[in-house]
């Protein structure tokens, strides 16, 4: 067998490239690693005065601002129902009839009563259209009277021989002509106050029997049920055949055109949201629309210990937006005005917020006062000027370290 000679040369010289390769340093780690084109690069941003928001994100419900309960009126069963949810009704349409066969043989008979009853009255206005001629025989009597006096006084120019005849002749007239006149006026007093008992008795029966009548056929109308104004039916109670009370809910009616959205509030966010609020409603990909909120409730909710906020928009809500659909709404609870920089630029060293600024060539790191932050930017209040460069990213960067931004760090 042949051994070859060079095989401990071999063996060593695979021990020493391999222990080579484990102590070979590597590459250096770059200097910044996030948000940059290429590892080791430089990337720096320049503080500028800008606007900075507070934004708290929630889930709210489309709600619609008016509802209209529509119920019964009467007690009855129901028929036929018009509409269905979701249908656009406008004012004065049917959406429920009743059973009304009762109520249009009522409605019958109390119409029969009422002409039987303006029968009556004219029947005692005639009446009193003949009454009234006895006024006529109360001139009659009257003048008759007058003849008779007149008569008797001129028999005194008679000759004396028809005096006694014709005196008492006269005087028959007269005392006749007198009991004819009293028994004229009696009975036409008597006439005038029993025609016109008779004819307030026959006034008020008719009345009575008009608003009879008025009462059955407003029983009959109750039993078409209309939409008192134009809305979205959002939901029907009753269906044919169902028996319904007077009072009890048949359907409602909601009014799209003013739609606002509820959100329930946390307790810890109570504080920083009030009326005037900004809010931004969105739903899925949809356009966001701007709105505010206009109330807020004094009672939290008792099972979820939120407060109740009411949303509303000036804007156009979007045509696919309907009662009960769950949007995004954005509340903006808090906004400055100061000097803005990535979020990403702010490190901790030794419990302190710090910043790496460029200046003169050189990386400096510089304690800073930080306000408010969101959306990948926060406030510097103090240790940071407009217009001077920090880096972005950075988190082991030795002081005063010279380096030009986009080189590599060496």
């Amino acid at each position: 067998m042949r051994v070859c000679r060079n095989l401990p040369c071999i063996a060593l010289l695979v021990i020493g490239l391999v222990l080579a390769s484990c102590t070979r340093p590597g590459p250096p780690p770059p200097l910044v690693a996030q948000g940059l084109s290429r590892p080791g690069e430089l990337q720096l941003a320049k503080a500028e005065r800008g606007s900075i928001e507070r934004t708290i994100t929630l889930a709210g419900t489309v709600v619609p601002e008016l509802t209209i309960i529509v119920s019964a009126s009467l007690a009855g069963q129901v028929a036929a129902v018009h509409v269905e949810p979701g249908q656009a009704v406008t004012a004065g349409q049917k959406l429920v009839t009743l059973e009304t066969g009762e109520l249009q043989e009522h409605a019958r008979q109390a119409e029969v009563a009422w002409e039987a009853a303006r029968a009556r009255y004219a029947q005692v206005q005639g009446a009193m259209d003949r009454w009234a001629r006895l006024g006529e025989l109360q001139v009659a009597a009257s003048s008759l009277v007058n003849w008779a006096t007149e008569a008797q006084g001129r028999v005194s120019t008679l000759p004396a021989m028809y005096v006694p005849a014709f005196s008492e002749l006269a005087t028959q007239q007269v005392q006749l002509a007198h009991m004819l006149q009293e028994a004229v006026m009696s009975l036409a007093s008597e006439a005038s106050a029993a025609s016109g008992e008779a004819l307030e008795a026959a006034a008020a029966a008719c009345r009575q029997a008009e608003a009879a009548y008025q009462a059955a056929m407003l029983l009959l109308s109750g039993a078409v049920i209309t939409a008192p104004a134009a809305g979205t039916v959002s939901a029907v109670q009753v269906a044919p055949a169902s028996v319904v009370a007077p009072g009890q809910p048949l359907l409602s009616l909601v009014d799209e055109a003013s739609l606002l959205v509820e959100v329930p509030i946390p307790q810890h966010e109570l504080d920083r949201t009030r009326p005037g609020t900004r809010v931004w409603l969105s739903f899925r990909t949809g356009p966001s629309i701007e709105a505010v909120v206009t109330s807020l409730s004094p009672v939290a909710d008792i099972r979820t210990r939120a407060f109740s906020a009411r949303v509303r928009s000036s804007e156009p809500w979007p045509a696919t937006w309907r009662a009960g659909l769950l949007v995004e709404a954005k509340f903006i609870t808090e906004r400055v005005d100061g000097v803005i920089i990535p979020s990403q630029s702010v490190v901790t060293l030794q419990g302190q917020s710090t910043v790496y600024v460029w200046q003169n060539g050189a990386i400096q790191a510089r304690p800073v006062v930080l306000g408010l932050a969101g959306a990948g930017a926060v406030e510097i209040r103090q240790g940071l000027s407009e217009g001077e460069q920090v880096v972005v990213g950075a988190r082991e960067i030795r002081r005063f370290q010279v380096i030009r931004p986009g080189a590599r760090t060496p």
